[in-house]
């Protein structure tokens, strides 16, 4: 399997993937979002590739999106480049993904044993927003440095069997022909700011311009331990990107906080 950056040349991935067999780090968006593809063969649906511009000619992936058949959301967020996927004991060291029940409402992540085992935590619910349709599904903070530290390609050697060949070929050129590009506009320059912060709602529908609530990002004192230089209650601008995706609407608020992230990623939920 392939997948890449657009604008990295395609002669040097060529070089790169001549030379050797496994190209980039399993903590790759590209290679984590579609496991059960590689892995099982099975169909993954369309996925939504979540971008920030860092030029004009230039985007790169922050988190990938897809809708379930069994009507579930489930976000990958970028993770550090090589980061150990592996949790040793019961809970979870490093978060797969997040995954949303649309029908409850109901939010739990997914981490990975070495055994390829899945461990599941938690059960927190989406959060109604006071006079407003938005519910708040999770918060996300990422360093620019992380999201910028992605592979440009990558490749892996997957066995299949041969009775079932050609089908995952075809699913595999499937799956790269329908990912849909998001770009998602920041409120400042990249080269301004250390961290990107965004917070991820649900919505009935679109919400009119006039209608969106003036401060949706928390700015409390509950996000001190995260950043350090973090001053609660100021006032920061943010960026509103809304899309459809099946019959949910998404809605994804991203600002530009100062101070500096203490982790490379931090995911936050409404508290249960």
């Amino acid at each position: 399997m392939q997948g890449e950056n657009r604008t990295i040349d395609h002669d040097e991935i060529a070089r790169i993937f001549q030379q050797q067999d496994n190209v980039g780090a399993d903590s790759s968006l590209w290679l984590r979002a579609p496991r059960q593809l590689t892995i099982h063969g099975k169909p993954v649906g369309r996925i939504l590739v979540f971008t920030i511009s860092l030029t004009h000619e230039k985007r790169m992936p922050f988190g990938m999106l897809t809708l379930t058949t069994k009507n579930r959301l489930v976000f990958w967020p970028v993770l550090p480049h090589g980061a150990k996927l592996a949790s040793t004991g019961s809970g979870v060291d490093i978060p797969d993904h997040i995954t949303l029940e649309l029908a409850s409402e109901k939010t739990h992540i997914t981490a990975y044993r070495a055994t390829g085992q899945p461990i599941h935590r938690g059960a927190w619910k989406s959060k109604a927003l006071p006079n407003s349709d938005l519910r708040l599904w999770f918060l996300v903070m990422m360093r620019i440095s992380t999201i910028l530290q992605q592979d440009l390609a990558v490749q892996r050697v997957v066995k299949m069997p041969p009775s079932d060949k050609d089908r995952r070929l075809k699913e595999v050129a499937r799956y790269v022909d329908s990912l849909l590009f998001v770009d998602v506009p920041l409120p400042t320059m990249v080269a301004e700011t250390q961290y990107i912060y965004c917070g991820v709602f649900l919505a009935s529908d679109f919400i009119a311009a006039d209608r969106v609530p003036s401060t949706l990002l928390p700015c409390d004192d509950s996000l001190a331990d995260q950043v350090e230089g973090w001053s609660a209650g100021s006032e920061f601008p943010f960026t509103v990107t809304q899309l459809k995706f099946g019959q949910q609407t998404i809605c994804l608020a991203t600002g530009c906080p100062p101070g500096t992230l203490r982790d490379d990623v931090f995911i936050g939920f409404p508290r249960k």
